[in-house]
């Protein structure tokens, strides 16, 4: 085994005969920059998440308050 590969390889003739690749893994480069990749996908996603809520809660509040106010002027008219 390779130090920069986290998988076994198989025999070229292995490979040929099952159509796989020489090497069933990937290497640790490749797997550490799909990491990091996933990871900042993932931070992107969650900041996204965290302005789309926060924008929902305020329009809730500013529909809630503006309920308010339709009922207290019903009120004040006597309805």
């Amino acid at each position: 085994m390779k130090e920069d590969i986290w998988a076994p390889q198989v025999s070229k003739s292995y490979a040929k005969q099952h159509n796989t690749f020489h090497t069933y893994g990937y290497p640790k480069h490749t797997i550490e920059k799909r990491q990091r990749t996933i990871y900042y996908q993932l931070q992107h996603q969650r900041a996204s998440l965290i302005s789309t809520c926060s924008k929902t809660i305020t329009q809730y509040k500013f529909d809630l308050m503006s309920l308010n106010l339709d009922i207290i002027e019903n009120i004040k008219r006597g309805h």
